[in-house]
């Protein structure tokens, strides 16, 4: 089992982790696959005794390694796709973050970690990708695991946007923007607006309007295999796409298409873990009402 790691930056705080996970890999492995920006962070204050092999794009690891370590939180994993994309890699999460829905580890299961993996004590979730593309362009723009949201980059600045649901006219929407989100990403962006909870394994789609103009536009849950297409009705000079946490400055005359992607993302779980653990944990839902069974 060859494992690689992932990470953005390194709090003081968390050192000790990071150099106890350092150690157990240390264990089974004569080199460490490490992401080359991670490693300039953590150079000065990790020990490592064995080999690094750095790496910043996905053909270094390709059909080298089987588990991407992402050391962060939700945002940091969802900074591993350009890595895995159309691999066999699986990413399993260490939450070094804050809520975490996608990281599957704490920092306190650290010491415990390589041995429940030698002992395959995980699963692995299919979570699909949103891709977004122009209208009549085979180009693909970008890759989500959250979601795809339309929104003007101006303070206080709506956007106006047609929305069409396999060529039939959907509804208009008038706001500060639009969400389309996966089933992973119904937690994220659009949790916040007031987004359904959609269990992971649902095969559908979330379209939630960001502070609606007109009260009567819902949230509304659309097929995995329905196709969505956004007409920009007016010039809006700073109008931008966004893909998870990346933007995009985009053409305003020109329709967007978002559509569920070929590519899936390989996500660990551990085999104690559930949806329905994690939303009750990190929502804190029936807290003080009823015990776990």
């Amino acid at each position: 089992m060859y494992l690689a790691i992932f990470g953005k930056q390194l709090e003081n705080s968390d050192i000790v982790y990071v150099q106890e996970l350092i150690n157990q890999i240390e264990e089974k492995e004569d080199t460490i696959f490490i992401y080359d920006k991670f490693f300039n962070a953590i150079k000065d204050c990790i020990k490592i005794n064995k080999q690094v092999r750095l790496f910043s794009s996905r053909d270094e690891i390709k059909d080298k390694i089987d588990i991407l370590l992402s050391l962060g939180g939700d945002g940091t994993l969802l900074d591993t796709r350009p890595l895995v994309i159309n691999t066999n890699i699986a990413v399993l999460g260490i939450n070094l973050g804050h809520l975490g829905f996608l990281t599957a580890i704490s920092k306190n299961d650290i010491k415990h970690l390589i041995s429940e993996i030698d002992n395959r004590n995980y699963y692995i979730e299919k979570r699909p990708l949103l891709q977004a593309s122009y209208i009549n362009e085979d180009n693909i723009l970008g890759y989500a695991i959250n979601e795809i949201s339309f929104r003007s980059k101006g303070l206080q600045e709506m956007v106006d946007l047609d929305v069409y649901v396999n060529n039939k006219y959907l509804t208009t929407y008038a706001s500060d923007g639009l969400i389309i989100a996966t089933p992973t990403g119904s937690t994220a962006y659009s949790l916040s607006c007031n987004g359904p909870i959609i269990t992971p394994y649902s095969k559908c789609l979330c379209l939630t309007p960001i502070a609606p103009h007109t009260l009567t536009l819902r949230p509304i849950i659309i097929s995995e295999d329905d196709v969505v297409k956004v007409h920009f009705n007016q010039k809006v000079e700073k109008t931008a796409m966004l893909i998870d946490s990346y933007s995009y400055d985009i053409a305003y005359s020109k329709d967007i298409l978002v559509q569920l992607s070929l590519y899936q993302l390989n996500l660990i779980r551990m085999s104690n873990q559930d949806f329905f653990c994690a939303i009750r944990n990190k929502l804190m839902w029936g807290t003080g009402t009823k015990k776990e069974k």
